[in-house]
């Protein structure tokens, strides 16, 4: 009885046996593919601390925006106040005109037509009385309003952006962990010149007088057809006469140049008085020119620059873009600082990245790097929303933008200034209150990496 055995594997039948090839190549892919996803996971890590970063950035600058915009429509509506108590004055005005034409008329045609003798002497009644009792009383009514007004559109300019800059903070701070702080900054937070803080001025007060009178002939003959131009042109003539319709000189406030021009041509008159005064005199000081101006200066500001006599529009007028502001310039922007904590990315990235090296690669920031890294910037802007077709062109709006309610905001790419410097961001960003430290090195470091480009 035979047994069959099986031959023993011979080297030929182990060199020809491929199962389990597979394996060592299974193997390898297995930690290749282990090593990708973990980068891919550091790199998901990276983009989710950058879009936190870049949320936080967009919120701070939006915010500060948002009031900024409110505060151009808020002396937008102070100015449309303004303009409707002066409106009423000149109401009275013309009252007071028409009354004194009708006397003035029916006197002469008296002698011939006798029913014109009691229209001439009733209407010479209502001008007395408005002239000496109703008016007066009108316009220090008017007086009171309008410097009310003019006095809060100032404060206005002044805060509303420190305002926005307070609630930029309290966005930032709604994005922790990720974000450790932030604010937002604008030129509008540093007055300067004519520019009062949001970018406005004074508006010369002939102006006022005109809107207010185009005010009143829209209401009075905008609704009949065929006469929607009298209004404007009624206006042409108040602002024409302020003197009369609106009670004042029609100078309004002095600009900055003019108050200095004003000072030194004052000062030069006192130089000579005093030097002829002084003349062959021992022991006599030197006029102190800067200090008269300085003086004079302060002087002509506290009196509006007419010296606040009879008939002074010192601190009544409307406000008006500042000269330099356009729509999508520097003055109408904001930009929002974020500083963010980055140390948790850092260690994820760095076991994620010397895992898969098998310790042959590390994770060592330098210090810009590190810097940009922490840094969120982003830009909003608060602009006038012209909407009249045909009028696309700034130089068609512009005299009507803070006539109207219709600021807004909006995010902007992020763009380096060209009227003011990072440097100088830089030096505001470390003195705002409840700015988180380092922000100020950030600025600075962003100005020295990032040159001209464009960030978003």
């Amino acid at each position: 009885m035979s047994t069959d055995r099986a031959a023993p594997p011979s080297l030929r039948d182990l060199r020809d046996d491929k199962r389990g090839a597979i394996l060592v190549i299974a193997v390898f892919m297995a930690v290749f593919l282990v090593g990708c996803l973990w980068y891919l996971v550091g790199v998901g890590d990276a983009a989710i601390y950058r879009e936190k970063m870049q949320d936080g950035g967009d919120a701070t600058a939006f915010a500060a925006a948002v009031y900024h915009a409110r505060g151009m429509n808020i002396i937008a509506m102070l100015n449309l106040i303004m303009a409707a108590a002066l409106a009423v004055l000149i109401a009275f005005k013309v009252a007071l005109l028409l009354a004194t034409t009708i006397a003035v008329i029916a006197g002469i045609l008296c002698p011939w037509t006798a029913w014109t003798c009691p229209v001439a002497t009733e209407a010479g009644d209502i001008a007395v009385n408005l002239q000496t009792n109703i008016i007066p009383k009108v316009q220090n009514i008017v007086d009171t309003i309008l410097k009310a007004c003019s006095e809060s559109q100032r404060w206005v300019a002044r805060l509303t952006p420190w305002v926005g800059a307070g609630r930029s903070v309290v966005a930032a701070n709604a994005y922790t962990p990720t974000v450790k702080g932030g604010v937002a900054l604008s030129i509008s937070m540093v007055p300067m010149g004519d520019r009062i803080g949001l970018p406005v001025q004074e508006e010369p007060f002939d102006k006022l007088c005109g809107r207010a009178g185009t005010m009143l002939g829209d209401l009075a003959f905008g609704w009949i057809p065929g006469l929607s131009l009298a209004g404007s042109l009624f206006g042409k003539l108040v602002s024409t006469f302020p003197g009369f319709f609106c009670g004042g000189s029609g100078g309004g406030a002095l600009s900055a140049a003019d108050l200095a021009q004003n000072a030194k041509d004052q000062c030069a008159q006192a130089k000579t008085a005093y030097d002829q005064a002084n003349q062959g005199k021992q022991n006599v000081k030197p006029f102190d020119t800067k200090k008269c101006e300085s003086d004079t200066i302060a002087k002509l500001q506290q009196s509006g620059g007419s010296g606040g006599g009879a008939g002074s529009t010192a601190g009544e007028t409307s406000k008006m873009i500042f000269d330099g502001a356009r729509n999508g310039n520097d003055y109408f922007q904001v930009y929002g600082f974020v500083l963010g904590d980055n140390a948790a990315m850092h260690q994820n990235a760095k076991s994620r990245v010397e895992m898969p090296a098998w310790g042959k690669a590390s994770v060592s920031p330098g210090a810009i790097t590190d810097a940009l890294e922490k840094a969120g910037v982003s830009e909003a802007e608060f602009y006038y929303d012209q909407v009249t077709a045909g009028k696309l062109a700034w130089a068609d709006y512009k005299d009507d933008a803070l006539w109207n309610m219709r600021w807004r905001a909006r995010l902007r790419r992020f763009h380096l200034p060209t009227q003011v410097s990072m440097g100088t961001i830089s030096g505001v960003l470390g003195s705002v209150p409840g700015a988180a430290s380092g922000l100020g090195d950030v600025a600075q470091a962003i100005n020295g990496a990032a040159g001209a480009v464009i960030i978003h």
